[in-house]
C-alpha cells in the first residue's frame, strides 16, 4: 500500500518546527508502524536527508518509549496497542496520517517525535506517584514459588512435539527459479523440501532450534525491480508468522566492442546489415523484439526523397533510395536497449551528403551509470560511412558536431 505521512520535524528544542509531507510507498501490511518508519528513514538517508527521530526501546509493546500521536491519538486509534505493535494492516492504501510528538509542557520536544521524558522518569524512579514509600519492584528471586511449581520447573529438557511447514513464494517474476536446501538437525533428520515448501515433524527439545533453510533464487537479468521474497511459517504451538524481503535488481552493465568502419557498402545495406531490424531516417523502421530504440533531441531532414545515388540508403521496402538524415547542430542521442543479455551487431550510417566539411564524434555510454564505453571521431565522409559495434545491455549513443553545420546520421541497423 502507499501512504501519505505528515510528520512534525523540529531540529532541536529551541528550533521552530513544521509538518513535512512524505510518501511511504509499497508498505507491507505485515510491517509494524515503526518498521514502516525505519524503511522511510532508509530512503531519506539514501537521499542525504535527515532521518525522522523517534523513541523506541523494546519494540514488544512493554516499555512505552515509542509513544507519539497518530492523527491526534496517542499510539494511534488501535485501542490497547502501542505504536511498535501497531501493524500496517490496520491502515488502507491512500491513507493520510499526521504524526506529532506528545503535546505537554512537562514533555518538551527534543527533536521531531522525541520528547524529554525526564519528568515521568523521576516519578518512576521514586516508585510511582503515591504518598507512601513503596520502594522499587521486588527481586524476582525473592518471590515465593509453590512447591509443585518449583518441582515442575526443574524437569530437564521437556520435549515439545513441533511440526512446521515453510512455504516460500517468489511473487512478482515468472522468470525466476527457486531452490531450497534444509540442513540436518542434531537428530540427523533433514528438512523435506520440494518446490517452494519445506516440512519436518521431528520433536524439538526445549532451548533448541531447527537448522536453517538455504534459499537460492535465480532472477533473469531483465526482471523488474524490486523483487520481493515472502516466507510464512506455521505449525506446533507457535501459531503462524510471515516476513518479506525486498531485493533491488541491478541491471547488468552495457558491453560495447568496436568492430570497425565500412566505407565500401555505401547505401546498399540490404543483405549486409539489418538482418534483425533497422531504422532509416524519414522512411521506416523495424525494431527486433529483443531491443527497444528511441531517438532524442534530433531534427529530421530529407535531401532527396528519391534518388539513384548509391550514397543514399535503400529504403526499408528495398524499392528505391532516400537521402535523409537525423541532425543537430549540437548533440542528439540514440537510446538503444538490447534486453536479452546477448551481444548483437549494431551499425550506424552517416553521410555528409551536401558538403565535405562535416566532422562529428560518436560516443557510447552506459545508460544506467553514464560511463563512457567507446568514442569515435569521423570526418571526410561524403561517400558514406558505417560504424559497427557489438553491443549488449542498455546504451546511449550521442552524435555531436565538431565541424561543419551539424552532426548527421541517416540510419541504424540491428544484426
Amino acid at each position: 500500500m502507499n501512504l501519505i505521512l505528515h510528520v512534525w520535524r523540529q531540529k532541536s528544542p529551541g528550533a521552530a518546527g513544521r509538518m513535512v509531507r512524505y510518501e511511504a510507498k509499497n508498505v507491507n501490511a505485515h510491517m509494524s508502524f515503526l518498521e514502516m518508519l525505519d524503511v522511510l528513514n532508509e530512503d531519506l538517508l539514501a537521499r542525504n536527508e535527515d532521518p525522522i527521530a523517534f523513541d523506541h526501546d523494546c519494540r514488544e509493546g512493554i516499555c512505552g518509549m515509542c509513544g507519539f500521536m497518530i492523527n491526534g491519538v496517542a499510539h494511534g486509534a488501535q485501542r490497547g496497542t502501542t505504536v511498535c505493535q501497531l501493524h500496517m494492516r490496520h491502515f488502507k492504501d491512500g491513507d493520510e496520517l499526521y504524526l506529532e510528538p506528545w503535546r505537554a509542557r512537562a514533555f518538551p520536544v527534543v527533536k521531531d517525535l522525541v520528547v524529554n521524558r525526564s519528568a515521568f522518569d523521576r516519578i518512576v524512579a521514586a516508585g510511582g506517584f503515591i504518598s507512601v514509600p513503596a520502594g522499587s519492584a521486588p527481586d524476582g528471586n525473592a518471590i515465593p514459588v509453590p512447591k509443585p511449581a518449583a518441582e515442575t520447573s526443574i524437569v530437564a529438557n521437556p520435549v515439545c512435539p513441533f511440526a512446521v511447514a515453510v512455504p516460500i513464494n517468489w511473487v512478482p517474476c515468472s522468470c525466476a527459479s527457486i531452490s531450497l536446501v534444509g540442513k540436518n538437525g542434531s537428530s540427523g533428520t533433514a528438512w523435506t523440501c520440494a518446490a517452494s515448501n519445506c516440512t519436518r515433524s521431528d520433536a524439538l527439545n526445549g532451548g533448541e532450534s531447527y537448522p536453517a533453510i538455504t534459499v537460492t533464487v535465480n532472477v533473469a537479468s531483465n526482471a523488474s525491480s524490486p523483487q520481493v521474497n515472502q516466507v510464512s511459517v506455521s505449525g506446533g504451538e507457535s501459531g503462524s508468522a510471515a516476513a518479506t524481503d525486498s531485493t533491488t535488481i541491478m541491471p547488468p552493465p552495457a558491453v560495447v566492442k568496436f568492430v570497425g568502419l565500412d566505407t565500401t557498402t555505401k547505401g546498399n545495406w540490404h543483405g549486409v546489415y539489418g538482418a534483425d531490424g533497422y531504422s532509416v531516417a524519414n522512411d521506416s523502421q523495424s525494431i527486433p523484439s529483443y531491443a527497444s530504440f528511441a531517438i532524442q533531441n534530433q531534427a529530421n531532414w530529407t535531401w532527396a526523397a528519391s534518388t539513384t545515388d548509391v550514397r543514399a540508403l535503400q529504403n526499408g521496402a528495398n524499392t528505391g533510395r532516400i537521402a535523409a538524415t537525423w541532425y543537430k547542430s549540437g548533440t542528439f542521442t540514440f537510446d538503444v536497449n538490447l534486453k536479452d543479455g546477448n551481444l548483437h551487431q549494431f551499425a550506424l550510417y552517416a553521410v555528409d551528403w551536401d558538403s565535405t566539411t562535416r566532422a562529428e564524434t560518436i560516443q557510447i555510454l552506459d545508460a544506467n551509470t553514464g560511463a563512457v564505453l567507446d568514442t569515435r571521431g569521423i570526418s571526410s565522409f561524403p561517400n558514406g560511412m558505417y560504424l559497427v559495434w557489438n553491443i549488449s545491455g542498455h546504451a546511449k549513443i550521442n552524435a555531436t558536431r565538431t565541424a561543419g553545420n551539424n552532426a548527421v546520421v541517416s540510419g541504424v541497423f540491428f544484426h
